[in-house]
């Protein structure tokens, strides 16, 4: 292949791998993990990464890279299972805010530790400097649309969970 056919083909395989691992890693977690789907992780933990009275469905939306009316279907089952809240912002009516219950934290830092262990043994085959390597390829890779990624670089907060 010559010029732009390899860096063409180059980057449909790159599109494929990402495509084909987030569903591999997705089923093997649902699998393995009855009480919670990975997605409805994934909203948990972006919840514990946003600074209370600031987590609404569009910050939710723009930290996961989804639709707000993906994270509504996923805050309307957590809400069911009572792991969120949702309230009326304090600082914009027209918004809504999210956050952990006692339940929501609990089972986040639950399946935390057992995803730490999932996630360890998938990067197992790699140097520190490689993961490293993989995260900033993967972050430039997500900004293509000029929207950077961010939120999960930072430690969440510590705050206690509401019921």
């Amino acid at each position: 292949m010559k010029g732009g056919n390899m860096e063409l083909f180059l980057i449909q395989q790159i599109y494929a791998t990402l495509f084909a691992t987030n569903n591999k890693i997705q089923t093997m977690f649902d699998k393995q993990y009855k009480d919670l789907t990975l997605r409805q992780f994934m909203l948990l933990l972006a919840i514990s990464h946003i600074p209370e009275g600031e987590c609404t469905f569009n910050r939710l939306a723009k930290q996961l890279g989804t639709s707000k009316q993906n994270i509504k279907q996923l805050v309307t089952i957590l809400k069911e299972k009572r792991y969120i809240l949702v309230e009326a912002s304090k600082v914009d009516k027209r918004a809504k805010n999210i956050s952990l219950t006692q339940g929501g934290i609990e089972i986040g830092v639950a399946y935390a530790e057992v995803g730490n262990v999932f996630l360890n043994n998938i990067a197992s085959q790699f140097t520190t400097e490689e993961l490293e390597q993989l995260w900033n390829l993967l972050k430039r890779f997500y900004a293509f649309d000029g929207v950077q990624m961010d939120g999960f670089d930072i430690h969440p907060n510590n705050e206690k969970g509401r019921d």
